[in-house]
């Protein structure tokens, strides 16, 4: 499951809300939860070439840009 979180958070959100479905159930997990789990795994290698992809221009150095509006204040 921590493998499966952390793809979600860098590159995979598409699969954040099957792999919060299976984190629910980690504390007593059942044989569905780990057939979910296979099959979100062939779901990964089957779409490799998908995902957020990050295209860096070497001309434009580091840019950031925040929200820093403080809660309104």
């Amino acid at each position: 499951m921590g493998i499966l979180t952390y793809l979600i958070t860098t590159t995979r959100p598409d699969l954040a809300f099957v792999v919060h479905q299976c984190a629910r159930f980690s504390k007593c997990p059942k044989l569905i939860h780990e057939q979910a789990i296979k099959r979100i795994c062939r779901y990964l290698k089957g779409t490799t070439d998908e995902g957020i992809m990050l295209n860096i221009d070497e001309s434009k150095g580091i840019e950031c840009y925040t929200d820093d509006n403080f809660a309104g204040g």
